[in-house]
């Protein structure tokens, strides 16, 4: 007798209270590399997702509607971009900051692409300076004009989660100060 795999539909949300509250930051991803390459998901099978989370969040709640979701390995790091990812940029328009796709843990290097420009329209020289730890804006010395190649080492914990149900998997993390 063949075997059926039935596909599951997973759905994350991240939540932080208070709800507004900008220093609480809370992010999760699924990454095919850390699933074999897959982005399809069945049931009975044990997947993994990451998720980022600043510095300020000091209780998490996790749950998921069906099925199980569990801390598998907690402050792992990697460089952003992500190997054979696309390059991530930062965009200045006239500000002097711009955030990060990810939390921020060291290892900050930048390139700018082309030239930058002051807000008065000259071409100028930008320092960057990198985000706290668990952060994501960047802030540059002055107001600019001008994109920005950049690099760094995020810092994440793994979750697995599997169902042995068929159906909508809904996952769930709310983070708090308190």
């Amino acid at each position: 007798m063949a075997s059926i795999s039935t596909n599951l539909t997973v759905t994350i949300v991240t939540a932080t209270t208070p709800e507004g509250e900008e220093d609480l930051l809370l992010e999760a991803e699924i990454v095919e590399d850390d699933n074999g390459g897959v982005s399809t998901y069945y049931v009975g099978t044990t997947y993994f997702l990451r998720l980022f989370k600043s510095t300020t969040v000091s209780s998490l709640v996790k749950n998921s509607n069906i099925g199980t979701v569990a801390l598998n390995s907690a402050g792992l790091t990697t460089t952003v971009p992500y190997d054979e990812d696309d390059p991530e940029y930062l965009t200045f328009t006239g500000s002097n900051t711009a955030s990060l796709s990810k939390v921020y843990e060291s290892g900050f290097s930048y390139t700018v692409i082309g030239a930058a420009f002051d807000n008065e329209g000259v071409e100028t020289t930008i320092t960057l300076s990198p985000p706290a730890k668990g952060e994501k804006t960047v802030t540059a010395n002055k107001e600019c004009y001008g994109v920005f190649n950049v690099s760094y080492v995020t810092k994440y914990d793994k979750y697995s989660f599997m169902s042995p149900v068929t159906g909508q998997m809904l996952i769930f993390f709310i983070g708090s100060d308190t």
